[in-house]
């Protein structure tokens, strides 16, 4: 019996050892071509497997191929509204250094799926709402090699190097809500952030002046960034089953009660004066007036209320509606939403303390903020989802 297990074991090991042998020479490719031309081998490869039938959408395509140029863009695809701005910029940082590695200029596209599988890459730009970036249509008319990536490529377009610089890890792709040696943290992500974050000019003179409107004078403001939707209170009275295991795999922080008891005695020991409120709901504006009287401010922006928006999403069938990208008013409101929300997040950036449940909003305020707050108090997460 002694002598079987040995020769599996071998065997086995010989396996182990030729496999290892093939993925070194499969491999060899990839680190001895430039990056462009192996990945265009890859991509005439599935076009021939695929005997003129059309590639997948989801896949990954040279729009352009020019081996001689000089000129190389690497566009990156996320879907709207699965991905909001912020939750695409904090994947998009690691991304667009993944491809300024391989000498290639990043630019980000973020689409309905309908657009998506129409490969229109010129068509509506949520990105640029908020975002401002060279434009497809330029870049288009250029001798220039453009790779357009997978849809969602964010698993795969990352560095260890920009990992270990900003999470002292390897893998961990993710900016993330922490306590722990924050001020370093985010000063280290915000040299990243000014790289890849140029907000649109309207979006910086709308935060400017209300900040000069709201902030003049104020002496220390705390900032609070809500996310109602992230409680257990919200989630409990979500029927849609679809949309439940959705925000299963979010965090789940304090409901709004907890949160102004925490704010109440952040408010004292800080000694702030003024409250700055970040939400899209006006039940939580009316809870923070009625707890804390002539000292609550927030933008004037599109607001519901949690059960107009507990009615919206268990009317639907899916968590992502597919006639979303043919409602023009939904569109429209959508992008309305979407200033209001980058607004909102500069000007959390630009108070003196932050409370925040762990959200792409705070991560986003933290970052943009770079470490210069008084104090933080990021609120707790009791599912402890990693990605935050």
């Amino acid at each position: 019996m002694d002598i079987l297990w040995e020769e599996n074991v071998l065997e086995i090991k010989y396996f182990l050892d030729v496999n290892k042998f093939w993925r070194k020479i499969l491999a060899l490719p990839e680190r001895v071509l430039p990056y462009t031309f192996y990945r265009y081998i890859i991509y005439v490869c599935k076009r021939i497997k695929l005997f003129g039938k059309e590639l997948p959408y989801q896949d990954e395509y040279f729009l352009k191929w020019r081996p001689f140029s000089k000129e190389k863009y690497c566009i990156i695809r996320l879907e709207y509204p699965l991905y909001a701005h912020f939750a695409a910029a904090r994947g998009y940082i690691f991304a667009a250094e993944y491809a300024k590695q391989r000498q290639m200029y990043p630019l980000m596209i973020l689409q309905y799926q309908s657009e998506l599988k129409n490969r229109n890459l010129c068509g509506e730009n949520i990105w640029e709402i908020v975002f401002r970036q060279k434009k497809i249509q330029d870049i288009k008319n250029r001798n220039a090699t453009i790779l357009v990536s997978k849809v969602e490529p964010f698993g795969e377009m990352y560095l260890s190097r920009t990992c270990i610089d900003i999470n002292n890890d390897l893998t961990d792709k993710y900016i993330h809500a922490k306590e722990e040696n924050w001020r370093s943290y985010y000063k280290n992500a915000f040299k990243y952030a000014k790289k890849y974050w140029g907000f649109e000019r309207h979006i910086i003179y709308e935060s400017n002046k209300m900040f000069s409107d709201m902030f003049k004078n104020s002496g220390n403001i705390l900032g609070v960034a809500l996310r109602e939707n992230f409680s257990n209170e919200y989630y409990k009275s979500i029927k849609n089953m679809d949309v439940k295991r959705v925000y299963k795999r979010h965090p789940q922080g304090p409901d709004i009660n907890e949160i102004l008891e925490i704010v109440a005695d952040c408010l004292n020991r800080w000694d702030c004066n003024k409250i700055f409120v970040a939400t899209i709901y006006k039940d939580s504006i009316k809870k923070f007036e009625e707890r804390f009287p002539n000292r609550v401010v927030y933008c004037e922006r599109e607001r519901i209320s949690i059960l107009e928006k507990l009615d919206q999403i268990n009317r639907r069938k899916k968590f992502i509606d597919e006639n979303f990208s043919s409602n023009q008013e939904w569109r429209s409101q959508s992008c309305r939403t979407a200033k209001e929300y980058a607004v909102e997040t500069i000007l959390l950036s630009k108070c003196t303390y932050l409370i925040g449940a762990k959200s792409g909003q705070t991560i986003a305020a933290l970052t943009l903020n770079g470490g210069r707050y008084k104090d933080i108090r990021v609120l707790e997460d009791k599912r402890q989802i990693e990605r935050y």
